[in-house]
Formats: C-alpha cells, structure tokens, sequence
C-alpha cells in the first residue's frame, strides 16, 4: 500500500490505486487507514485519538427514551 490519495482510486465500494495496482473493498481501505492513522497518533504521542461519525450532543428534547451517548 502506499498511500497515494485520489478521487479516482474509489469507484462504490471498490478501491483501485491507480499508483500501485492496489485492490479492495473501499471500506476494508477505510478501515486500514483509520487504524494506521491511530497507531501513528499513538506512536508519536501526538493524543489525537478521535472518533468517528459522533457528533457532540448537546441538548435532548425529550426525556422519554434513554439516552445514547457517543
């Protein structure tokens, strides 16, 4: 893998790098650039252990379900 980024590399669900031949499923892709990024971040310490897809909730309207935190 060698982390060339491009627009073109992704068509659906497939991934293509069209640098190096790379194949496979685009969320497979997804996933392994999320983890590389994590055990970057922790290697060097740099704390930038976020998540994903969670936004900040700050107000609930109602009170009748539980609440589901991130």
């Amino acid at each position: 893998r060698c982390h060339h980024t491009s627009k073109a590399n992704r068509c659906k669900s497939r991934f293509h790098c069209k640098a190096c031949n790379f194949k496979t499923h685009a969320d497979t892709n997804a996933s392994m650039n999320i983890r590389d990024n994590y055990i970057l971040s922790s290697a060097f310490g740099s704390g930038e252990q976020g998540t994903v897809n969670c936004p900040h909730i700050s107000e609930i309207a109602s009170r009748d379900k539980p609440l589901a935190l991130c």
